[in-house]
């Protein structure tokens, strides 16, 4: 079975998700090719995991300009884009195009619809309520408002073969947002962690030892204040009073950093809170070894962050650090159902303080860190995950052959 992978905003093999979807199949059995996004400095055709990869480079300031036309076009057409899913799955002779995001989706569906190939989007987020928390744009608030998204994410859910979802509550909610969509068509595929691909990258002898500073972390893309990030900021003078030299460290990048960065000037915790940008994929192991504590603060302000089941909270747990997150519908199951970690209200910061200084009794962390590990392994791996994937496309490509 020959499968294309459509991802041309993501890189690949970067891209966790995909990555772990790639070597499911692969092992599976499965011929994969890539089209994906590519720097100028990286070659534009290869293979990279045992897949063949197609690369679109393009410079920043031409890409912003493509991306108003795909706006403009609901979209339906990208400059660049456009052409080169077209020729990638009319040369490739594929079994099942699998889409990674909304945009490329009906460009893609539109190729794969003339090569008589059935297409699935994976929707790892919610856009419409991921676009609510965003900072948004000029020409996405003139081209892409809300209820335009809302209507682009219907038609790609109504168009699309299977559409995979990172979560249960995920189902439910486009299953009744679009009485259209068939709820056999939604395929849970969650967002859990490739325990083979992080161990891989774990220091030779790593184990559970601590730093010598009590250290909270968190790891990953800080575009929104959804993220609860300042919560965070906010309770550190609390922390400190309890737990001496306790510092906060921000793990990545994105728009909402120097809203951030502010916020600490303006309390002036310059020495309490660390920011040390982004963080290549191969390093993450590192640095949360490196911590005492791992959290997930988000606010719970739209059915995006009840949704989540963010792949960071499987690589704190598979790497037995407690976690503290907020009571956001998925991660507080998966946490007070595996005794991983601690839950406190989303948005109270006196309550994220409250469960950190709690995990100062050193027996608690590391309880809840080998009850977060065996939970990974027992359940929260992306083993049965990639099965699922596997089946589906079996079956898709079965459908579409007959």
């Amino acid at each position: 079975m020959r499968v294309a992978f459509i991802m041309p905003s993501l890189p690949f093999p970067e891209d966790i998700r995909a990555k772990a979807e790639v070597v499911a199949l692969r092992d599976g059995g499965c011929e994969v090719s890539v089209l994906c996004h590519g720097e100028k400095s990286v070659a534009r055709s290869g293979e990279a995991i045992g897949a063949s990869v197609e690369r679109i480079s393009y410079n920043p300031i031409l890409m912003k300009l493509c991306n108003v036309a795909l706006k403009m076009t609901s979209y339906r057409w990208h400059p660049l884009w456009s052409r080169r899913i077209r020729r990638f799955i009319a040369a490739g002779r594929f079994d099942v195009v699998h889409v990674e995001e909304l945009r490329p989706f009906f460009m893609a569906a539109r190729a794969a619809g003339k090569a008589g190939v059935p297409v699935s989007l994976d929707l790892r987020e919610d856009y419409p309520e991921m676009e609510k928390g965003a900072m948004r744009s000029v020409s996405w608030r003139l081209f892409n408002s809300i209820s335009k998204l809302e209507r682009i994410q219907r038609d790609a859910c109504m168009k699309a073969d299977a559409v995979l979802v990172v979560s249960p509550m995920f189902v439910d909610v486009l299953h009744q947002r679009y009485p259209g969509v068939p709820r056999d068509k939604m395929v849970l595929v969650s967002n859990y962690a490739d325990v083979d691909a992080i161990e891989k990258l774990m220091p030779q002898g790593a184990g559970v030892g601590e730093p010598a500073t009590f250290t909270i972390t968190y790891v990953g893309t800080i575009g929104t204040r959804d993220r609860g990030l300042e919560l965070a900021i906010e309770a550190m003078p609390r922390i400190r009073e309890s737990i001496a030299g306790a510092k906060l460290l921000l793990v990545g990048d994105g728009g909402y950093l120097p809203v951030l960065r502010r916020h600490v000037a303006g309390l002036g915790l310059h020495d309490v809170v660390e920011f040390r940008g982004w963080v290549d994929f191969e390093k993450v192991p590192d640095v949360i070894l490196s911590s005492t504590v791992c959290i997930v603060p988000s606010l719970n302000s739209s059915f995006e962050c009840e949704m989540a089941s963010p792949l960071k909270l499987f690589q704190y747990m598979l790497l037995e650090r407690p976690v503290v997150v907020s009571d956001c519908h998925e991660m507080k199951r998966i946490v007070e159902g595996s005794g991983a970690g601690l839950v406190f209200e989303a948005g109270d910061a006196q309550g994220f303080a409250d469960c950190v200084i709690a995990l100062a009794d050193s027996d608690l962390r590391r309880s809840m860190g080998r009850n977060g590990r065996q939970a990974v392994l027992r359940e929260f791996n992306f083993a049965g995950e990639g099965q699922r994937m596997l089946e589906l496309y079996r079956s898709l490509a079965a459908r579409g052959r007959g």
